[in-house]
């Protein structure tokens, strides 16, 4: 009998293939020789958050006392690419199969804002 194993995601549930730039290698169809290009636009908003709490009892000296902290914390982050992929594909045949050859190119800009307090 083989131990359960807990299921995980990829980056923590975040997916890294750029969309359309993953696929097998069997299910690509013949395409024509020569010079094609693509340009994809990504976006994405991620947002988290979290309220921590802690409480610790410290001695100092001989003397007994308590620490308490509450700290709240936001983060939010927008995104927006553009990538640009020009691909030349070979017609003659490289070990039975069709070659290309493709250079990316990426621009953008990233949003990021922070914010936290902190209770005693």
């Amino acid at each position: 009998m083989l131990p359960v194993q807990i299921a995980r995601a990829d980056e923590g549930g975040v997916g890294f293939w750029i969309p359309g730039f993953f696929g097998s290698l069997a299910a690509v169809p013949a395409q024509a020789p020569g010079w094609s290009v693509s340009t994809i636009y990504y976006h994405t908003s991620v947002s988290a958050g979290a309220d921590v709490a802690r409480a610790r009892e410290i001695t100092i000296g001989r003397i007994p006392a308590n620490l308490t902290a509450t700290v709240s914390a936001n983060v939010k982050a927008n995104v927006d690419l553009g990538l640009v992929a020009g691909t030349y594909t070979f017609a003659t045949p490289v070990l039975g199969a069709q070659a290309s050859a493709s250079l990316l190119g990426g621009y953008g800009s990233n949003s990021t804002s922070l914010a936290g307090r902190q209770a005693r």
